[in-house]
Protein backbone atom coordinates (compact mmCIF):
# COMPACT_ATOMS: atom_id res chain seq x y z
CA UNK A 1 0.00 0.00 0.00
CA UNK A 2 1.44 3.45 -0.84
CA UNK A 3 1.18 6.25 1.53
CA UNK A 4 -0.89 9.63 0.07
CA UNK A 5 1.21 12.71 1.06
CA UNK A 6 -0.47 13.84 4.05
CA UNK A 7 -0.13 10.55 5.66
CA UNK A 8 3.71 10.19 4.49
CA UNK A 9 4.97 13.74 4.83
CA UNK A 10 3.45 13.58 8.62
CA UNK A 11 5.75 10.13 9.38
CA UNK A 12 8.50 11.65 7.31
CA UNK A 13 8.49 14.98 9.59
CA UNK A 14 7.76 13.27 13.21
CA UNK A 15 11.11 10.75 12.06
CA UNK A 16 12.66 14.13 11.60
CA UNK A 17 11.97 15.30 14.65
CA UNK A 18 12.48 12.34 17.20
CA UNK A 19 15.84 12.31 15.10
CA UNK A 20 16.64 15.83 16.18
CA UNK A 21 16.16 14.70 19.72
CA UNK A 22 18.11 12.27 19.58
CA UNK A 23 20.92 14.33 17.41
CA UNK A 24 21.16 16.79 20.55
CA UNK A 25 21.61 14.23 23.16
CA UNK A 26 24.77 12.83 21.27
CA UNK A 27 26.10 16.53 20.06
CA UNK A 28 26.21 17.73 23.61
CA UNK A 29 27.67 14.47 24.89
CA UNK A 30 30.50 14.77 22.42
CA UNK A 31 30.62 18.67 22.34
CA UNK A 32 30.37 18.97 18.13
CA UNK A 33 27.75 20.90 16.15
CA UNK A 34 25.74 20.35 13.36
CA UNK A 35 28.51 21.86 10.93
CA UNK A 36 31.12 19.84 12.47
CA UNK A 37 29.40 16.61 11.12
CA UNK A 38 28.62 18.11 8.00
CA UNK A 39 31.79 20.07 7.49
CA UNK A 40 33.88 16.95 8.58
CA UNK A 41 31.80 14.21 6.08
CA UNK A 42 30.60 12.87 9.40
CA UNK A 43 27.77 11.50 7.57
CA UNK A 44 29.38 10.36 4.32
CA UNK A 45 31.90 8.33 6.21
CA UNK A 46 28.71 6.67 8.75
CA UNK A 47 26.33 6.32 6.24
CA UNK A 48 29.11 4.24 3.97
CA UNK A 49 30.62 2.25 7.02
CA UNK A 50 26.62 1.37 7.35
CA UNK A 51 25.94 0.66 3.61
CA UNK A 52 28.83 -1.65 4.25
CA UNK A 53 27.21 -3.93 7.31
CA UNK A 54 24.02 -3.85 5.16
CA UNK A 55 25.78 -4.93 2.02
CA UNK A 56 27.21 -7.87 4.31
CA UNK A 57 23.76 -8.74 5.28
CA UNK A 58 22.59 -9.44 2.69
CA UNK A 59 25.36 -11.47 1.08
CA UNK A 60 25.79 -9.07 -1.91
CA UNK A 61 29.39 -10.78 -2.89
CA UNK A 62 29.49 -13.61 -1.00
CA UNK A 63 33.29 -15.09 -1.73
CA UNK A 64 32.02 -17.37 -4.71
CA UNK A 65 34.52 -19.89 -3.27
CA UNK A 66 32.12 -20.86 -0.43
CA UNK A 67 30.37 -24.24 -0.17
CA UNK A 68 27.65 -22.59 2.05
CA UNK A 69 25.89 -19.75 2.55
CA UNK A 70 23.73 -18.57 5.21
CA UNK A 71 20.11 -17.31 4.30
CA UNK A 72 19.62 -13.79 4.20
CA UNK A 73 17.99 -12.60 7.71
CA UNK A 74 15.61 -10.16 6.90
CA UNK A 75 15.34 -9.26 9.87
CA UNK A 76 18.83 -8.04 10.34
CA UNK A 77 18.52 -6.60 6.59
CA UNK A 78 15.64 -4.16 8.41
CA UNK A 79 18.25 -3.06 11.50
CA UNK A 80 21.31 -2.21 9.19
CA UNK A 81 18.96 -0.37 7.24
CA UNK A 82 17.29 1.40 9.67
CA UNK A 83 20.77 2.74 11.07
CA UNK A 84 21.48 4.24 8.01
CA UNK A 85 18.03 5.61 7.82
CA UNK A 86 19.11 7.07 11.15
CA UNK A 87 22.24 8.83 9.33
CA UNK A 88 20.12 10.32 6.81
CA UNK A 89 17.77 11.91 8.61
CA UNK A 90 20.38 13.73 10.94
CA UNK A 91 21.70 14.52 7.67
CA UNK A 92 18.51 16.00 6.51
CA UNK A 93 18.65 18.07 10.24
CA UNK A 94 21.80 19.07 9.75
CA UNK A 95 21.38 20.40 5.86
CA UNK A 96 18.08 22.03 6.58
CA UNK A 97 20.34 23.79 9.71
CA UNK A 98 22.85 25.03 7.37
CA UNK A 99 20.45 26.75 4.66
CA UNK A 100 18.61 28.51 7.66
CA UNK A 101 22.03 29.83 8.74
CA UNK A 102 23.21 30.81 5.54
CA UNK A 103 19.83 31.56 3.46
CA UNK A 104 21.50 29.28 0.70
CA UNK A 105 18.51 28.39 -1.35
CA UNK A 106 14.97 26.68 -0.12
CA UNK A 107 15.71 22.65 1.30
CA UNK A 108 12.37 20.97 2.50
CA UNK A 109 13.78 17.40 3.56
CA UNK A 110 10.06 16.18 3.76
CA UNK A 111 8.58 17.26 0.20
CA UNK A 112 12.28 15.92 -1.17
CA UNK A 113 11.35 12.69 1.16
CA UNK A 114 7.97 12.66 -0.32
CA UNK A 115 8.81 13.24 -4.00
CA UNK A 116 11.22 10.08 -3.78
CA UNK A 117 8.40 7.96 -2.56
CA UNK A 118 5.92 8.83 -4.83
CA UNK A 119 7.84 7.49 -7.61
CA UNK A 120 7.78 4.21 -5.80
CA UNK A 121 10.64 2.70 -7.65
CA UNK A 122 10.52 -0.15 -6.44
CA UNK A 123 12.60 -3.39 -7.48
CA UNK A 124 13.08 -6.69 -6.59
CA UNK A 125 15.97 -7.91 -3.58
CA UNK A 126 19.13 -9.29 -5.55
CA UNK A 127 18.72 -5.93 -7.46
CA UNK A 128 18.79 -4.32 -3.44
CA UNK A 129 22.58 -4.90 -3.76
CA UNK A 130 23.23 -2.74 -6.48
CA UNK A 131 21.17 0.11 -5.00
CA UNK A 132 23.75 -0.26 -1.42
CA UNK A 133 26.99 -0.17 -3.56
CA UNK A 134 25.30 2.47 -6.07
CA UNK A 135 24.47 4.81 -2.67
CA UNK A 136 28.14 5.63 -2.20
CA UNK A 137 28.70 7.71 -5.24
CA UNK A 138 26.00 10.18 -3.86
CA UNK A 139 27.95 10.28 -0.86
CA UNK A 140 31.15 12.04 -2.16
CA UNK A 141 32.87 15.01 -0.48
CA UNK A 142 31.44 17.69 -2.53
CA UNK A 143 27.49 15.89 -2.42
CA UNK A 144 25.74 18.68 -0.02
CA UNK A 145 22.51 17.09 0.33
CA UNK A 146 21.82 13.53 1.89
CA UNK A 147 21.23 10.88 -0.72
CA UNK A 148 17.11 10.36 0.22
CA UNK A 149 15.83 9.19 -2.94
CA UNK A 150 18.70 6.58 -2.84
CA UNK A 151 17.34 5.91 0.49
CA UNK A 152 14.05 5.11 -0.28
CA UNK A 153 14.71 3.12 -3.76
CA UNK A 154 16.53 0.99 -1.26
CA UNK A 155 13.59 0.58 1.06
CA UNK A 156 11.40 -0.57 -2.16
CA UNK A 157 14.23 -3.30 -3.14
CA UNK A 158 14.57 -4.63 -0.03
CA UNK A 159 10.84 -4.87 0.34
CA UNK A 160 10.58 -2.76 3.31
CA UNK A 161 6.97 -1.01 3.28
CA UNK A 162 7.47 2.91 4.72
CA UNK A 163 4.86 1.82 7.61
CA UNK A 164 7.21 -1.19 8.65
CA UNK A 165 10.20 1.27 8.83
CA UNK A 166 8.70 3.94 10.50
CA UNK A 167 7.44 1.55 13.41
CA UNK A 168 10.79 0.17 13.92
CA UNK A 169 12.63 3.32 13.42
CA UNK A 170 10.88 4.69 16.26
CA UNK A 171 11.15 1.50 18.33
CA UNK A 172 15.14 1.87 17.69
CA UNK A 173 15.43 5.26 18.40
CA UNK A 174 13.79 4.29 21.30
CA UNK A 175 16.30 2.35 22.44
CA UNK A 176 19.60 4.35 20.84
CA UNK A 177 18.29 7.34 23.23
CA UNK A 178 18.20 5.10 25.97
CA UNK A 179 21.94 4.47 25.30
CA UNK A 180 22.92 7.48 24.71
Amino acid sequence: MILDKEEFTSKWSHMLDVQENLDKQIRQEYGITYTDMYNRNYYSYALMYLLGELSHELKAYWPWHEKTVEPVDMMKVKDKFIDCLQIILSWQNATWERVVETNYGLYQPVIKAWNAYRRDESTTVPMAARYVNGIPKWCGFSYVEPPVGAIIRLMNGLGLRFETVYEAYMEKNQTTAANA
